[in-house]
């Protein structure tokens, strides 16, 4: 075919088309990234709930000579914890959060609820 011929435009194909394809091929591809990503994630929430002396602190990085000796006999007390030691405190700091979470109480609702009193008075 020379220059001098025009070329004959073919269908153009919409970029929809090609959508149940990239489906089919990006699904279990991102399956397969999803799903270990996934059960890392539920594997290490409960791992530093278990063990919090094993990851860095803001005392870690830039801390006094008071906080640093702080830190280390919090971690020296968490290390002579047993497994089941440690999951009992887990537990304990887990109920402790939610029973102070919901007797905490913001301003705004206490006057709402000091108005629907006094209207049942």
């Amino acid at each position: 075919m020379s220059s001098s011929e025009p070329s004959i435009p073919g269908p153009r194909l919409s970029r929809w088309i090609l959508f149940p394809v990239l489906w089919v091929i990006m699904f279990p591809v991102a399956m397969v990234i999803m799903i270990p990503l996934g059960i890392l994630a539920l594997l290490s929430i409960p791992y530093f709930a278990i063990y919090p002396d094993r990851h860095m602190n803001i005392w870690d990085e830039d801390a006094t000579d008071r906080q640093k000796e702080l830190l280390a006999r919090w971690r020296a007390g968490h290390r002579r914890l047993t497994f089941f030691g440690r999951i009992r405190r887990a537990s304990k700091l887990y109920w402790r959060r939610r029973k102070l979470s919901a007797s905490y109480c913001p301003a705004s609702m206490r006057n709402f609820k000091s108005l629907q009193e006094g209207k049942r008075k």
